[in-house]
């Protein structure tokens, strides 16, 4: 019988427990060769024993190196071939002979633009082929004619991706390749490889993306469990094992994993404001937005202790509303004033509007100052907005003298959004306040004697005021 004119490029690596499997069930293909990674095991013995063509993947002699980019070593092993017809098949599978007759037909009719979609069933290694699990049926374009114009999508490096043209005919066959699993641990060791590469090559994406791509692999976890439940009460013979259904759990549950600590690294000693949203709240159309916000300047004034050559320092300072107010009160002209915060937009704000104020870009929980060096520190709606709050309080507190005082505001959270309800102020919940205090745990964080504590804005019970100011002594 003629040969299929078909080429096979085998990428190899170690491959010597399944590769001749493989190379049996091709023995009627015309142009089978392996494309190695320079392996130690018998791999390339093998491949002498059936006279197939050897070649390199990389230059290098190096010993046993792993694929780091599949799509460029795919379309490397395309180079060698010597027919238009194209199957892909891994070293660790292997066809059976009803999939060998649709190939030849199909070659044989002579319709280059046919791109044939074959799927394949597990073979584990207990000898037990599964025939249904939560990614069967699992196709995938394996036989294609390179004349079409069809090429990896390069921005896949592992799973990669064919990039189907135009005027392809896609069509998907009867029969399937049988696809050998490693035993459980290798499965393992072969997912941690291929989520090292995507760690060091993943691209940088925004908080928001990162979260929808964490939130879609754990629905995607979700989703594996339940069908694989299903399948199992209904096809208990040949479905999945559960140890196998958890590698692919676990797989995409890492993949959540790693976007989220990436997020992490960006959320660190991040604040989560807008960086001049505060212009618009001191000029807001709203007259009771305005009042409460002009109110809790005025009431932070009143409580400054009354001195000369006072230093104060305003601790998120913003565009530098409050600095401005501070200076306008004669009592305080004598004072130096300091600013700090991390958003660039507000703090050219702050200069044009406090020239007499040191005004500095810094991350409030790393401050430059000497230890003790503040009579007064003010930190006005700022706490809400930081995830280290904690350690922004222990540095407020070494930088502030003894005796000195420490004045702060922050919102009461549940009538602040209620507020925002009944204001029409949209969203209800303000999305970058991400913590919640009140007196008594505000209190406890400081650690320092409360000299005064007030309602905002107009002294209300506690329960109905929007914000509250507490004053405490070092």
């Amino acid at each position: 019988m003629m040969k299929i004119q078909c080429s096979i490029p085998i990428l190899t690596l170690n491959s010597a427990k399944t590769l001749e499997r493989l190379i049996k069930s091709l023995e009627n293909f015309d142009d089978v060769y392996i494309v190695d990674g320079n392996s130690t095991d018998e791999t390339r013995d093998i491949a002498r024993k059936y006279n197939l063509p050897i070649y390199k993947q990389v230059e290098t002699d190096e010993p046993n190196v792993r694929i780091e980019n599949f799509v460029k070593t795919r379309h490397k092993s395309y180079s060698f071939a010597k027919c238009d017809w194209i199957l892909d098949i891994d070293s660790d599978e292997y066809i059976t002979a009803e999939l060998e007759d649709e190939i030849r037909k199909i070659i044989d009719e002579g319709d280059q633009k046919k791109v044939c979609h074959i799927q394949k069933f597990p073979l584990l290694d207990n000898g037990k082929i599964i025939k249904h699990a939560f990614f069967i049926p699992d196709f995938y374009p394996r036989l294609f004619n390179l004349k079409t114009g069809i090429h990896y999508n390069a921005d896949k490096l592992v799973h990669e991706h064919l990039v189907i043209p135009d005027g392809a005919r896609q069509i998907y066959l009867k029969n399937a390749v049988i696809s050998g699993y490693p035993p459980y641990r290798q499965c393992l060791e072969k997912d941690d490889y291929y989520l090292s590469i995507m760690r060091q090559k993943r691209p940088s994406a925004s908080v928001g993306i990162g979260f929808k791509i964490a939130a879609i692999n754990c629905l995607k976890a979700l989703n594996i469990t339940i069908k694989s439940v299903i399948i199992s009460m209904t096809h208990p013979r040949d479905a999945l094992p559960p140890k196998y259904v958890w590698r692919f759990f676990r797989y995409h549950l890492i993949l959540a994993k790693d976007i989220l600590r990436v997020i992490g690294k960006k959320r660190k000693h991040k604040i989560f404001m807008p960086e001049d949203h505060m212009d618009e709240l001191y000029h807001s159309k709203n007259p009771l937005v305005r009042y409460a916000h002009i109110d809790r300047l005025h009431k932070i004034v009143s409580q400054l202790p009354e001195g000369k050559n006072l230093k104060i320092f305003d601790a998120g300072c913003g565009e530098g509303h409050l600095i401005q107010e501070m200076h306008d009160h004669t009592i305080f002209k004598n004072c130096e004033f300091y600013g700090a915060d991390i958003t660039e937009i507000a703090l050219q704000k702050a200069r044009d509007r406090c020239p007499y104020a040191k005004i500095y870009n810094a991350d409030l929980a790393k401050l430059d100052f000497p230890n003790e060096f503040f009579d007064v520190v003010v930190c006005t709606e700022v706490l809400e907005h930081i995830k280290h709050y904690k350690e922004v309080i222990g540095e407020i507190k070494r930088v502030l003298k003894k005796d000195g005082y420490f004045i702060i505001t922050f919102p009461n959270e549940i009538p602040w959004t209620i507020a925002r309800f009944l204001l029409g102020r949209r969203p209800i919940k303000v999305s970058d306040h991400i913590n919640s205090f009140y007196p008594r745990t505000m209190k406890h964080l400081t650690d320092m004697k409360e000299e005064k504590l007030i309602k905002l804005p107009f002294n209300l019970p506690l329960f109905v005021s929007l914000g509250s100011l507490m004053k405490f002594k070092k």
